[in-house]
């Protein structure tokens, strides 16, 4: 499909996990480039997307999108990638989930302020996904088999998300076919 054909992405996060699954996913619709910030995964990302992608070393989001707002296109679309987080009380996530309520409140409220310049500002908040992120823990493989045990007994589905799921959804997002889409949060 050809849904992002000639349209340029800036991905955070595009060196693992959903960041790497949307970006491989934004190459398949005919967009690119990506971005992120760590050293290795970079140099990773890099050698699997080739020249055609170029990667840097990313800002937080608010200091970005006002960096390349002079240069957004009309029409654009903005997703923020918050978290479930940002809904439910989780013991152990206070600064996390605040962090990602932040950026649900900063979709919101560019979405006002941007709409009139022709770009869209939406944002996914993924439940639990299987991604490197949970390796990083420093957890034994008992408790993050535990902890993931846990963790899946509070999902309606009974199971972890693929990044693709949430990759899918993004694309949509950023694609022409949800043009009258602003601040949602799925």
């Amino acid at each position: 499909m050809d849904r992002l054909k000639g349209k340029r992405a800036l991905i955070t996060g595009g060196t693992s996990g959903i960041g790497l699954e949307t970006a491989r996913q934004f190459l398949s619709e005919g967009a690119s480039p990506s971005r992120g910030k760590n050293p290795a995964t970079l140099e990773a990302a890099r050698k699997e997307k080739g020249d055609r992608v170029p990667i840097i070393r990313r800002m937080p989001p608010y200091f970005l999108i006002q960096a390349l707002l002079p240069i957004f296109a009309n029409p654009a679309s903005i997703v923020l990638n918050a978290s479930v987080n940002a809904h439910i009380g989780m013991p152990d996530t206070s600064v996390y989930g605040a962090s990602k309520a932040a950026l649900l409140s900063l979709a919101r409220t560019l979405s006002g302020e941007l709409i009139a310049r022709g770009i869209r500002v939406n944002a996914v908040s993924p439940g639990p996904i299987s991604t490197p992120l949970y390796g990083k823990l420093g957890l034994s493989e008992a408790d993050l088999s535990a902890v993931a045990a846990s963790i899946r007994s509070q999902v309606p589905a009974g199971r972890f998300g693929k990044p693709s799921e949430i990759a899918h959804a993004v694309v949509f997002l950023a694609s022409d076919e949800s043009a009258f889409t602003v601040a949602a949060k799925s």
